[in-house]
């Protein structure tokens, strides 16, 4: 996301006040620099959009499995999370982008993705994580490859979003000294994601990555928090189908009141997106949803 904010050359938009617009660092420089991360289109319409490019390149990617295909103790498994997690700064200034999931019995690491690196250059970064792992007796399955084009990696290791289901989303982002202090807090906090309640259990999607990893400083409206970013995490809480008013009320208030509420208290300056946040349930907004 900042990364993108930072490759916009222009806008072509209509404003409010119905006056179609170029904006960019020389012309309407204010809207310029809103409409690059100020919020989820709230300054204009957007109707056309310059940005730079960037030659696709040689990269490599890896993946990561601890699940029911290697143990049912979830110790283990969480185990192998803390590990993982503790070298995610590690990840991040090396230039890597990380995505991951972890759901009941399962997490998965698919991919990590290193652009304009060879496989023995990522398995280099992932080596002192795997070494870990295995001084540590966690089970895994893990793999590398190297691809001819970033787009046949991205291809080949990302997966396609399914559609048809239903689910409250959250989040919140962890920076740099989030992870070197409080690492252990984190995966508390992810535990409870994932057992919010007695009744309830969540998934967790984590994106590991530094926006500002060798980016010069952009004027825009991105929050500056997101310079120093390690791991963007979003909350997921599944919704049944046919679910009444009052047990979605339920369940909001379990995502922000439980959940996003301990992912919160595990971070010392983080932040979330606008368009993903998950405020604060009022007592009269409870009763309107009843």
């Amino acid at each position: 996301m900042t990364v993108a904010a930072d490759s916009v050359l222009a806008f072509e938009a209509i404003t409010a006040s119905g006056q179609y617009v170029t904006a960019n660092q020389y012309q309407n420089a204010d809207l310029f620099w809103a409409l690059k991360g100020g919020g989820p289109s709230t300054y204009a319409v957007i109707l056309s959009v310059t940005m730079k490019t960037f030659p696709d390149v040689a990269s490599s990617g890896a993946e990561l499995y601890i699940n029911t295909t290697h143990t049912f103790d979830e110790n283990v498994i969480w185990n192998g999370v803390k590990i993982f997690h503790k070298w995610s700064n590690h990840f991040v200034d090396n230039g890597l982008y990380v995505y991951f999931e972890i759901w009941p019995f399962t997490f998965r690491v698919r991919p990590f993705v290193g652009i304009g690196k060879t496989a023995a250059q990522l398995q280099t970064i992932l080596q002192p994580m795997l070494d870990e792992l295995n001084s540590t007796g966690i089970p895994f399955d893990f793999d590398i490859k190297s691809y001819p084009t970033f787009y046949e990696l991205y291809v080949d290791l990302f997966e396609g979003e399914e559609s048809g289901q239903s689910a409250l989303t959250g989040g919140w982002m962890f920076n740099h000294a989030d992870v070197a202090n409080n690492n252990d807090g984190i995966i508390d906090a992810f535990k409870t994601v994932l057992a919010p309640r007695h009744d309830l259990w969540g998934g967790i999607i984590g994106h590991l990555f530094n926006p500002g990893h060798g980016m010069p400083q952009s004027n825009s409206a991105i929050h500056p928090a997101w310079r120093n970013a390690t791991d963007f995490v979003i909350a997921v809480l599944p919704v049944p189908i046919g679910a009444s008013l009052a047990e979605k009320a339920d369940l909001q208030n379990v995502l922000t009141n439980t959940m996003d509420a301990a992912l919160r208290s595990a971070s010392t300056s983080g932040c979330t997106y606008v368009h993903e946040v998950s405020l604060p349930i009022r007592g009269p907004f409870l009763r309107a949803l009843s």
